[in-house]
């Protein structure tokens, strides 16, 4: 019987051990997600810059390209002459408009 009595309590404190253990391995895994976050945040930052930078230049060359068919659409005899103005906002309006996200 005492036999059996000490192998309980080695099994328990085992457990108990092992309960600790794990306890510690979750509060590392946190503090290493933690530091993941920290370490990316530069990252994000400079993923939104780049974002906007490319969304700057593709309304740029939508402006450009506007401009382009602009003057070689008024060449066209089938079409009716539309001012230059209308030509150029409806290419401006077309850049300008991104797609929800």
């Amino acid at each position: 019987m005492a036999e059996t009595k000490s192998l309980l309590m080695q099994l328990a404190a085992r457990k108990r051990l092992l309960l600790v253990e794990s306890e510690l391995n979750r509060v590392q895994l946190l503090i290493e997600l933690r530091g993941f976050q920290h370490d990316l945040a530069p990252l994000k930052h400079h993923v939104h810059a780049v974002r906007s930078l490319v969304t700057a230049i593709a309304g740029i060359a939508a402006a450009f390209a506007a401009i382009r068919d602009a003057f070689s659409h008024r060449e066209n005899e089938g079409e009716p002459k539309r001012p230059l103005i209308f030509t150029l906002l409806n290419g401006l309006r077309g850049a300008w408009r991104s797609p929800p996200r």
